[in-house]
């Protein structure tokens, strides 16, 4: 397998906002993400600093990132980065399909955001399993437990953590269970055949 590569990261970035008609902004340069996570962090639904530096953020369809697309970072390297993009893609896709009711539920209730979390979370689990051909056992537990920087409860958290599971199932048995996710693969496999697992690959051919 090889590595991305910046030029490969930015095309892909293209490619997906095309599709999914999305605008990418850096954080730190968007006075309404500074509000936005004082907002959050006094609701307590994400601490402020990890706001900033850690956190993408969508809201309709302009998607917020803490790093520059095809500039790897402390805390983000060039895969991630191609990851999280899917996964912010698969909310646009959610907004589509539940309108202003993703806004309310998201805000409004935890079970529900760890729900829709759960769900953009398959995202990242289809491309995991694309580039390393696995889907280790201690994912479930491990992505559900994120959720907790979401303001999400304990009872969430083993709600999202079965859904998860259920998850790491199907994509273990070559089910690809997201649409963001299934944009993303057909892109990376035209485009960037080399950063998926030989595995991967040759059940692909088979």
């Amino acid at each position: 397998m090889s590595e991305p590569t910046p030029d490969v990261v930015r095309a892909y970035y293209a490619a997906l906002c095309a599709d999914y008609g999305a605008t990418v902004v850096p954080k730190a340069s968007s006075a309404l993400m500074g509000a936005v996570g004082a907002f959050l962090g006094a609701i307590g639904i994400v601490d402020r600093a990890a706001f900033a530096s850690r956190f993408v953020t969508t809201l309709g369809r302009t998607v917020y990132v803490p790093f520059v697309p095809g500039e790897p970072s402390a805390d983000w390297s060039l895969w991630s980065q191609i990851e999280v993009l899917a996964h912010e893609c698969q909310h646009i896709r959610q907004h589509d399909d539940r309108g202003l009711r993703f806004e309310r539920d998201y805000l409004m209730s935890t079970a529900k955001r760890a729900h829709l979390e759960a769900e953009a979370y398959a995202v990242n689990a289809a491309l995991h399993h694309w580039r390393h051909g696995v889907i280790e056992g201690w994912w479930p537990t491990h992505t559900a437990g994120l959720l907790r920087f979401y303001g999400c409860t304990d009872a969430d958290v083993l709600v999202a953590e079965r859904h998860l599971r259920m998850i790491a199932s199907s994509v273990r048995a070559g089910v690809v269970v997201s649409h963001a996710a299934r944009t993303a693969i057909v892109w990376l496999d035209e485009h960037a055949p080399k950063l998926r697992h030989p595995a991967v690959a040759s059940r692909a051919r088979s």
